[in-house]
């Protein structure tokens, strides 16, 4: 058979494409094997070649930011940038293929058939990329051509051309990315609907992989709101009774200046300005110190929602598909905190709010009096 009877069919992604809800899609080729013939591959001279085809292997993708190993995190970029789906005979390497050969971005890999070398056509792809794996890549058959360092990304009709297959692609897999997470399965239904040859695909509901890790995010969120309601709640109480505290420490001044005829306003206006004076300063602090205690507190609830994940995945972790199919292993990279204007804002505004109400609750408290009265209890 040629490959049209075990590839995924282009038109068939299209179609699922066109599903309203759907916000990318990805085509993988299977690991393709071919020739290096103006560069060397990296070897392990302790392993026995004389099962291995003595290749590198091709993994061709419409978008490569989508291919599972780099959704999963196991590769990043170190040079240069990934394929896109306007790319056409291009590829990204391995820092380790680029430092033994001296390649760098913009020189040109060319490759062959690995079983006719000396006969079949020479094609040439263009690096656009060199990328560091973060994590080994797991090899489809043991020998260095399906290891890390040898496998090449390209453009997703690349492989079949130096393999001898023009015209004729085999895609393995797939990838539909859904646009809104919380519409996952109203979108699922829309895909099962769309006609094509169901029976040529498993469809894999990623989103049970990753759905318990979805959940623990959830609960983060609603222990970070609940943990910021409690916060502000003990935020005002402290407050009322520093600024309490702060203004009886100062009855006599208010006695006098109200004894003088200055307005309770002016006097109260006064306590608030020095309060917001402070309150500029905390402010300032909290703005630099914000960042690393966020990423420090947002890395240690990621490992613990990462723990229970895990635990969690054991329940479907012995599900197969028909072509021998694993879910990734999902397992946090980095932890990347941004603080935005909009946050910045609402912080100013929400800690101007705190004062000022801290501030009217202990003034009332003390300036409901009259000036006999406060300086009567000096």
């Amino acid at each position: 058979t040629d490959n049209s009877f075990e590839t995924v069919i282009p038109e068939d992604a299209e179609k699922i494409a066109k599903v309203k809800g759907i916000e990318e899609y990805n085509l993988l080729t299977v690991a393709t094997v071919v020739n290096p013939v103006n560069f060397k591959r990296i070897e392990d001279p302790d392993m026995d070649q004389s099962q291995d085809f003595g290749g590198v292997n091709l993994k061709g993708n419409r978008i490569m930011e989508m291919d599972m190993d780099v959704a999963a995190g196991k590769i990043k970029m170190v040079d240069g940038r990934m394929t896109t789906k306007e790319d056409k005979d291009v590829c990204v390497i391995s820092k380790e293929l680029a430092e033994l050969n001296g390649l760098k971005v913009g020189d040109s890999l060319q490759f062959n058939q690995w079983d006719d070398k000396e006969n079949s056509k020479v094609y040439s792809a263009k690096i656009v990329g060199i990328y560091e794996a973060v994590q080994k890549l797991e090899p489809v058959m043991s020998g260095d051509t399906y290891r890390s360092e040898n496998t090449i990304f390209t453009d997703m009709n690349f492989p079949e051309k130096p393999s001898g297959e023009e015209g004729n692609p085999l895609f393995r897999y797939a990838i539909f990315k859904v646009a809104n997470v919380d519409q996952y399965d109203a979108v699922k239904k829309e895909i099962e609907k769309v006609d094509i040859d169901w029976k040529r695909y498993d469809l894999i509901d990623s989103n049970g992989n990753i759905q318990s890790m979805a959940e623990n995010f959830n609960n983060m969120k609603q222990l970070s709101e609940m943990l910021l309601i409690v916060v502000s709640a003990a935020s005002f109480i402290i407050l009322s009774l520093i600024f309490l505290f702060w203004m009886k420490n100062r009855t006599q001044e208010i006695g006098i200046f109200m004894a003088l005829g200055e307005s309770k306003k002016k006097i109260w206006s006064q306590f608030l300005w020095e309060a917001l004076l402070i309150g500029i300063l905390g402010l300032l602090l909290s703005f630099m110190i914000s960042p690393a205690l966020s990423k420090m507190t947002a890395s240690y609830m990621a490992q613990q929602s990462q723990s229970q994940a895990e635990e969690q995945k054991e329940a479907t972790q012995n599900q197969v598909f028909a072509d021998g199919y694993i879910a990734p292993d999902l397992k946090f990279q980095t932890i990347e905190i941004e603080i935005t204007s909009d946050m910045l804002v609402k912080d100013t505004i929400a800690i101007g709010g705190l004062l000022f109400v801290s501030v009217s609750v202990a003034g009332t408290m003390i300036m409901r009096k009259k000036p006999k009265e406060i300086l009567s209890e000096m």
